[in-house]
This record gives structure tokens, sequence and C-alpha cells, in this order.
């Protein structure tokens, strides 16, 4: 059981920095609430203020160029995550340089769980997954919600939660029928992990390396109306598809 306790909890700090006038720091700071809430540990806003003298064509380059970006990060000192607050053309996205430096840019104004979509990826590392009804996931991870949607956050899956430390599996025993595993709880079987989304179970792999641990996507398996083994589905030779290393995590 020690390959999924790898992660623990701790304390972090986020710069907000704005490069608009008219910015609100409301709903970044709900954002960090809601995950401290699943788990994270205390996550401190710091407030760094507005950056107010960038050119034209520096704006418009925000997104293209990182290299703008990493300019506006030598102001700041102390290297820590930064979340920039963008202007409405922005595209939201988050990059790690070389060397250890990361940042996420959203824009200003952003949804909700757009903002906690791409912190996902700058304060956890963790990675896009796919997102679909037959082989995707419903994990903040899966997808952006689009302008127009409702403002609801979609929770990360629990494969994610257990790699960052702040959810234990419990074992899944033989002859445990799908019935009897609860929506968002983790069930560890020979190395992988498990979930239960509605009708279907979802087997993810962690593995470790230098970096930390790597989550994959194994496979989604539709549970059949009479089935009485959640183990002989998950063991089944025939994936319901390829192995697909979604990234780092950690």
């Amino acid at each position: 059981m020690d390959l999924f306790l790898s992660g623990t909890a701790r304390a972090l700090q986020l710069r907000v920095v704005a490069l608009v006038s008219d910015y609100d720091l409301s709903r970044v700071a709900r954002v960090l609430r809601w995950y401290e809430a699943l788990g994270s540990g205390t996550i401190d806003l710091l407030d760094a203020g507005a950056v107010r003298d960038l050119s034209p064509a520096e704006r418009t380059r925000l997104t293209e160029a990182p290299v703008v970006i990493r300019a506006l990060l030598g102001r700041f000192g102390a290297r820590m995550p930064t979340l920039f607050l963008g202007p409405k053309s922005a595209r939201p996205h988050a990059w790690t340089f070389r060397g250890g430096e990361a940042y996420a840019l959203v824009p200003a104004g952003a949804r909700a769980a757009m903002i906690a979509h791409e912190l996902g990826h700058l304060l956890f590392q963790w990675p896009d997954l796919p997102y679909g009804e037959r082989d995707g996931v419903r994990c903040l991870m899966g997808r952006i919600p689009l302008p127009d949607e409702e403002d609801g956050i979609v929770p990360p899956c629990m494969a994610l939660r257990v790699a960052a430390g702040w959810a234990a599996p419990e074992p899944l025993s033989a002859g445990t029928p799908p019935s009897q595993l609860a929506e968002q709880r983790a069930f560890a079987w020979a190395g992988l992990l498990i979930e239960r989304w509605q009708n279907r179970l979802v087997a993810f792999e962690l593995s470790h390396t230098t970096h930390g641990p790597l989550v994959a996507l194994r496979r989604v398996i539709t549970i059949p109306p009479d089935s009485a083994c959640a183990l002989a589905l998950v063991s089944r030779t025939t994936r319901a598809r390829e192995d697909r290393l979604m990234g780092a995590v950690g």
C-alpha cells in the first residue's frame, strides 16, 4: 500500500499578479478554500498587485510567448507558483520552465472551474486527462468548461487525490460486487487504483519516477447489469482502451 501513500498535504503559497487594472481575487480565494476542503493543506494567497507597464506588443504575446511571462516573474523576487490574471483574450494555460519556475494564466474574471483546472497544473502538477462519456473521465483535469457553461467545479478524480496524498485507497477484496463500490472512494488491487463512476469502473496505475508519481489511465469498463464481481471485470486481459500515459503528478 506504500505505493499509494507517497504524497503529503503541505502548506502552499500562491502569488497572484494582475495584468489588467480591474481585477477581483474573491473567486481565486474561493477556489483555494475549495482545494483546502478536499485535503490540499493550507494555501496562502499573496496579492502582488497589478503590472501596468506592459506594452501593447507584450500584451498580445502573453499567450504565445512564455518568455514574456518569465521576464515578469523576475520582478517579484522569491520563486513561488504564480497565477497571472490576464485580459479576456488570454488563453488559459500553465507552464513550468526548465529550472522549476512555474505559472498559470487565466483571463481576469475567469470562472472558478477554469481557475481550479489551471491551479491543478500549477500547484499539484496534475496532468490533463481525457474526457468523454465512453473512454474518458469525469474529473477536474478532464476539460475546461466553456464560457457559457454553469460554473460548477467537477472534483479531481480519486487517483489524483491519492497521488497527492489527500486520500488512501481501500483494498478491493475478491468477490466484492460493483454495487458495493461507492463513488468518490478509491480501491486498490494489484497495483491499480479503481474508482466507480456511475455504471463504469475506471482503473488507474500509479508508478514512481525521480520527478514524482506518474498516473496512467488504464481501462474504462462498463459494468454489466448482472455483474457480481468487480475484480473479474478489472482483471480482464482485453483492455477497453490502449494505455495512455497522462503525465507527471506530484
